[in-house]
């Protein structure tokens, strides 16, 4: 009778145990970027700009709605980095570059957003980088 006992217990504590490892793992796993318009590609300022992200994905669909040759192929990102020289080759800095050649990789079409963080302060400077069809109207 006890070794029934032990085993209906046995066979409810593994159950928990597998639920509780199951749930584990649906919290653990990434979102997928792709599922999102807005994407937020990470930030060396250190700022927590959690609270606007909401708000952020929603103006981005909304544009998006707007423009139906966009749907599925538009995507927002955003970055912060921080600029350790003042100097640099080119236009801008090679940090952003190579942000642009990562998103053109994620979306054909975006808007990327670059904020410059340097010895004298956060967002110091904003850097914008924009690439839409070359036909159709905008």
């Amino acid at each position: 009778m006890k070794s029934a006992q032990n085993h209906k217990r046995m066979n409810s504590t593994l159950k928990r145990l597998f639920l509780f490892i199951g749930f584990a793992i649906v919290l653990s796993t990434p979102i997928n970027a792709q599922d999102y318009c807005y994407v937020r590609l990470g930030d060396a300022s250190g700022l927590n700009t959690d609270t606007y992200q909401a708000g952020l994905e929603t103006a981005t669909r909304e544009f998006i709605q707007q423009y139906p040759t966009l749907q599925d192929s538009f995507k927002v990102f955003d970055f912060g980095f921080y600029l350790h020289q003042e100097s640099y080759q080119g236009s801008f800095p090679e940090v952003l570059q190579q942000k642009i050649d990562e998103v053109a990789n994620l979306s054909p079409y975006y808007l990327l957003f670059g904020k410059q963080t340097d010895k004298t302060g956060v967002y110091t400077k904003f850097w914008v980088d924009l690439k839409l069809p070359g036909s159709g109207q905008f």
